[in-house]
């Protein structure tokens, strides 16, 4: 084979290579995170999977409460919430599935996790910033 026909060859074999990496490949949080974000509503409860999902505002005033919601499509769930980071405090709602929070007067931003526990286990977080 001549040396042009091999460098040609070659080329084509990275190309079709990389093209197959760049087309089989996907971002699959963006479209887990879209698919969540379209059931997290009212068909919730007719999605195949488990899904869950914390509702509730992601920009919060400092000395600021506000309520938070845990959505789930998992049966017979017991529900926590957990502080990641921040200045902020459960006030009441422990247990479970609306949790009424309060940020500090030095909160900037922070990340509540919601958990339920019943067939399956989900787990989900919100992060909240300053207005």
């Amino acid at each position: 084979m001549k040396p042009i026909m091999r460098l040609i060859l070659k080329s084509f074999r990275k190309f079709t290579f990389f093209a197959f990496v760049f087309i089989s490949c996907s971002n699959t949080d963006d479209n887990n995170n879209a698919n969540s974000e379209l059931v997290c509503g009212e068909e919730i409860l007719n999605y195949s999977g488990t899904i869950c999902c914390v509702t509730g505002s992601e920009l919060a005033n400092p000395g600021e409460n506000l309520t938070y919601q845990y959505n789930s499509n998992i049966i017979s769930s017991v529900f926590t919430w957990e502080i990641v980071s921040g200045s902020i405090t459960i006030i009441s709602g422990q247990n479970t599935s609306v949790v009424t929070l309060e940020f500090g007067n030095d909160f900037t931003t922070g990340v509540v996790l919601g958990r339920a526990v019943g067939d399956e286990i989900c787990t989900e977080s919100i992060t909240i910033n300053k207005r």
